[in-house]
């Protein structure tokens, strides 16, 4: 599984996921910082990449390849 992790999710998370053989990437080291959501979407969608986040506007695009909602209480 081909993963993208949101720009507010802590970078221990991308280091877990990548230790346990997920391929991950972080939006801030492919994207710039602040990239409206629409670009990481695209992003996500020409690389195959599921969006790990916590950011529930990403609900409101149609056409992604996934998105899994980690909420960190």
């Amino acid at each position: 599984m081909k993963l993208c992790c949101d720009e507010n999710k802590k970078r221990s998370i991308t280091t877990l996921l990548t230790q346990e053989g997920f391929n991950v990437v972080r939006v801030q080291d492919k994207l710039d910082i602040g990239f409206e959501d629409e670009e990481i979407v695209r992003f996500c969608r020409e690389t195959d990449r599921i969006l790990l986040t916590n950011d529930d506007d990403f609900f409101e695009f149609g056409d992604h390849p996934g998105i899994l909602f980690l909420d960190e209480q």
